[in-house]
């Protein structure tokens, strides 16, 4: 504002081209100072920090309902928030974007009031609650048909909505683009099949973490045909994701990918796509059985979109401690074999040093598990990287198992040591006439 008289006229005269507004913090002199402005839009912004402590600035502000346009409001404690919406409950006939966000300590979360704008959001076009429950959400979003990006983080229990409602609102959303839904409760029911879907046309982006049954059961409902960009996050054991596949495959992500990570880091396991399609899921899980049975799971249903990877990675950054303590926490070599299996068409198998000791030993058995059909599992596998130093004692014997198997199927598997699994130097195993195999360099990956 520190400019001639003239510069400042025409910034004055071009207010919606310049998009100006009028930012009012907690610190901002509201009744004093607004008045010497013109009317331009609002926008309210109250963090956790507020000088005079009695919110009476940002209540000042949202007072001024005809003009504010934007409403963000971050609270440490209960009370403020409840202070600040008690000031929201008629219509904000301006009201473009709202944040509403609690990040107090509990797992319970202020409750908003339904009476919130009066039941009606006609102009909104972003909505993000972040550790709050908004029972009358539904209600809302149904008038709500401007709206293009609604996120709700850490809805706490009290703000669960069912995914038939969930399924509801989104239909009515027309110009939705980015979806992001989590809840802190990873408990749910089986809801009855649905027989219908709902098009969300504009929908470009989706982010879910929560239950795998309310992913299965809000996917069985929707439809994305433009979806882009897919991050999943399952925070419970997962025994089937049928769904999952069929709403991928009314997707734009459809592109088979090449390579495959699987990633275990204490107590999720992730998988990756190689090129990735913005595709990205997890599966949040306290114990390495469940996270490999999960995965199984989720690569079982999701077989036909594996069915051209040649080379997966198998990396293990952080397991969890209970897996040095007791054996019960080590997943089997049949819940290993069955995560194996839709892979039919890899070729390279690359094993990290953590994972190396549980890992070898399952490749070890597989011939066992199989009756002897050595390429019931990985039939095109022709190389196997390992990383670290050479393995010794029974997991060497398990490599040699695994190798003399396949040798005598006629699909034989060239092992490759590296001391990092992106170096080019290594070791192979290789025969020995008559005496079984030795260990040799290898400069050639």
């Amino acid at each position: 504002m520190h400019v001639c008289c003239r510069w400042r006229q025409l910034i004055f005269a071009s207010p919606r081209g310049l998009r100006l507004a009028i930012l009012c913090t907690p610190k901002t002199p509201v009744k004093e100072s607004l008045g010497i402005w013109p009317p331009f839009p609002i926008s309210v912004r109250h963090d956790t920090w507020d000088p005079d402590g009695n919110n009476q600035n940002t209540i000042a502000a949202l007072k001024h309902r005809d003009r504010v346009f934007e409403i963000s409001i971050n609270c440490l404690r209960r009370p403020v928030l409840e202070r600040l919406t008690a000031e929201m409950l008629e219509p904000f006939p301006a009201l473009t974007s709202l944040y509403l966000g609690y990040t107090g300590i509990g797992n319970t979360g202020p409750v908003l009031p339904e009476e919130l704008f009066g039941g009606f959001a006609h102009t909104l076009q972003t909505i993000v609650l972040a550790g709050v429950a908004f029972p009358a959400l539904p209600t809302l979003l149904l008038f709500a048909i401007q709206l293009t990006s609604l996120q709700l983080w850490r809805t706490p229990t009290t703000g669960y909505i069912p995914p038939e409602a969930m399924a509801t609102c989104l239909a009515a959303l027309p110009h939705l683009e980015d979806l992001r839904i989590e809840f802190q409760s990873c408990r749910d029911h089986m809801s009855a099949p649905s027989t219908t879907r709902s098009t969300l046309p504009s929908l470009t982006c989706f982010h879910f973490k929560g239950a795998s049954e309310y992913s299965e059961n809000l996917a069985a409902r929707i439809d994305a045909p433009i979806l882009q960009t897919l991050s999943i996050t399952f925070c419970d054991v997962v025994s089937d994701v049928p769904q999952l596949y069929q709403f991928l495959s009314s997707t734009e992500i459809r592109e088979p990918p090449n390579r495959v990570a699987v990633v275990f880091d204490y107590w999720r396991v992730d998988l990756k796509f190689i090129p990735s399609n913005n595709f990205e899921l997890a599966i949040r899980c306290e114990n390495l059985p469940g996270q490999v049975s999960s995965m199984a799971a989720v690569c079982r249903d999701l077989s036909p979109i594996l069915s051209r990877v040649e080379r997966l990675d198998l990396h293990g950054k952080r397991l969890p401690y209970s897996i040095l303590k007791d054996d019960d926490t080590t997943p089997t070599s049949l819940q290993w074999q069955i995560l194996f299996y839709p892979f039919i068409t890899v070729q390279s198998l690359n094993i990290s040093k953590k994972l190396e000791p549980l890992v070898i030993p399952a490749l070890g058995e597989l011939t066992e598990l199989t009756r002897g059909r050595a390429t019931a599992v990985f039939p095109k596998l022709s190389t196997l990287f390992l990383e670290g130093v050479q393995p010794s004692g029974s997991a060497r014997d398990a490599i040699e198992t695994f190798v003399t198997a396949r040798e005598f199927s006629n699909n034989p598997v060239a092992i490759q040591f590296r001391s990092s699994l992106g170096s080019n130097a290594g070791t192979t195993l290789s025969p020995c006439s008559g005496t079984g195999w030795y260990w040799n360099s290898s400069v050639d990956a």
